[in-house]
């Protein structure tokens, strides 16, 4: 997916031939254990 993203970057914006890094980092995950339950109705 990486490689991807990067091609289509470089076509998108005419980056041919320029080295393109990604750094990618973990989304952070937030607690919601604080919050009540809701269940919702299944159609």
């Amino acid at each position: 997916y990486e490689r991807y993203l990067i091609n289509q970057m470089r076509e998108t914006y005419g980056f041919t031939g320029t080295p393109i890094r990604l750094h990618v980092r973990e989304s952070r995950r937030r607690d919601y254990s604080d919050r009540p339950v809701i269940d919702a109705p299944n159609h």
